[in-house]
């Protein structure tokens, strides 16, 4: 992988941890405040954006991380469904999944 490439990887990674860490009321310090949690999906849309940005690269992986971030509202309904998720944690391994739409 160009170094390049890999730095901006790893400087994007970074923001998402630190949002994790600091606001994410189900990842960071908020969390004492929602010990359920807020996110109707899992993984959360910061998690499933960390991993689709370390399977599918910056690009793919913000835009896979969009996608998810735009279901994120009451007013969204799946009709019963899955979400519509290609990265699913499994063991801290990252494995693809199919989900129904």
């Amino acid at each position: 992988m160009n170094p390049v490439r890999k730095s901006i990887r790893q400087v994007i990674l970074a923001i998402v941890t630190l949002y994790q860490r600091t606001l994410s009321p189900d990842h960071g310090a908020l969390k004492v405040f929602f010990p359920f949690g807020l996110c109707r999906f899992y993984p959360s849309c910061s998690e499933y954006t960390k991993q689709s940005i370390e399977r599918y690269g910056v690009m793919k992986g913000i835009s896979f991380g969009l996608m998810q971030l735009s279901h994120c509202h009451p007013f969204y309904n799946s009709k019963g469904k899955s979400q519509n998720a290609k990265v699913q944690v499994k063991s801290d391994k990252v494995s693809e999944t199919t989900f129904e739409f």
